[in-house]
């Protein structure tokens, strides 16, 4: 009778457990539905340019610009780039957080010896000031209806145990704007002064790589902001805007 009871009692509590391990799973989030919408709201200013229609480029020019979908939530691919910022973490330091809060705005960026606000908010280029602003202006439409379109959740959401050094922007991670973004100006500073090509793609690599260090994007983001410019930019300099407008930029700098 002793052993009959030992048994049924274990059979109740493992019943038990069962049913306990059931209702949290009920109660719990799936991660791999998580997405930006359902877990922050959008910057209404920025959803507003969802959509919206480009003067540059054409309707098909701008189709033909693709990335890939973003990894799964549950892919080997986003844990490991989850760890990846992890990592990151020990990079954290004054001068990493400074060069993260100076880029929150990206005109604010040092592209070389070229201080984009520099170029832009001064008298001395207004050529150039007006290649890079149109520009930007123009792309960052595309970079923001491509976000819309991925609506991927922030690396901090997912990750509860990733602190962020800055606060979680307002729209989705995927892709990056600061990548997609600072990419596409040194593209256009490389294509005014070849001579610093290299120095330009290494100072907007390191833009985007703060972004991860702040804990805000992927790895994946940034690559795909990135390819995004350069196919963006690809098309943009055989138009007849940009080469009438880039040859009036390259004479303020003879």
């Amino acid at each position: 009778m002793k052993n009959i009871l030992s048994v049924v009692y274990v059979a109740l509590l493992v019943g038990a457990v069962f049913l306990l391990i059931n209702d949290q799973g009920e109660d719990m989030v799936d991660t791999e539905d998580l997405t930006f919408s359902t877990t922050q709201s959008w910057d209404a200013d920025l959803y507003g340019m969802v959509g919206q229609g480009h003067t540059l480029l054409t309707p098909e020019e701008i189709n033909s610009i693709t990335i890939p979908e973003p990894p799964a939530n549950n892919s080997t691919t986003t844990k490991e780039e989850l760890e990846l910022l992890h990592e990151y973490v020990s990079l954290r330091n004054t001068e990493t957080q400074t060069a993260i809060e100076s880029e929150l705005d990206v005109t604010n960026i040092t592209l070389g010896n070229a201080s984009l606000k520099e170029v832009i908010d001064t008298a001395m280029y207004p050529h150039t000031a007006t290649l890079l602003s149109k520009s930007l202006a123009e792309f960052t439409v595309l970079v923001i209806s491509e976000k819309n379109k991925f609506d991927r959740v922030r690396p901090s959401v997912l990750d509860e145990t990733l602190t962020t050094t800055i606060e979680i922007p307002g729209h989705p991670a995927y892709p990056s704007g600061h990548a997609s973004q600072s990419r596409l100006l040194a593209l256009i500073l490389a294509d005014i002064h070849p001579e610093n090509t290299e120095n330009y793609i290494a100072d907007a690599n390191q833009v985007a790589k703060n972004r991860e260090i702040a804990g805000v994007h992927y790895p994946s983001d940034s690559s795909a902001g990135q390819s995004l410019a350069e196919q963006y930019f690809a098309i943009l300099k055989q138009k007849d805007w940009y080469q009438a407008q880039y040859a009036k930029a390259i004479e303020e700098w003879e």
